[in-house]
């Protein structure tokens, strides 16, 4: 209905799409039963990254 989604199972794939894709003022939901290979951490990295130029 208009709304983007994805399964991506690995967690670095994950972090790259986002990377690429994410744009200010979006939201990104992750949901994990577990730390799921560092992604939280991984994701903040990268995006911290993008936004330092």
């Amino acid at each position: 209905r208009g709304v983007e989604a994805a399964f991506i199972p690995d967690a670095d794939d994950i972090v790259d799409v986002i990377r690429e894709s994410a744009e200010p003022g979006d939201v990104v939901l992750i949901m994990s039963n577990g730390g799921f290979g560092g992604i939280h951490d991984k994701l903040l990295d990268a995006l911290a990254r993008v936004d330092a130029g």
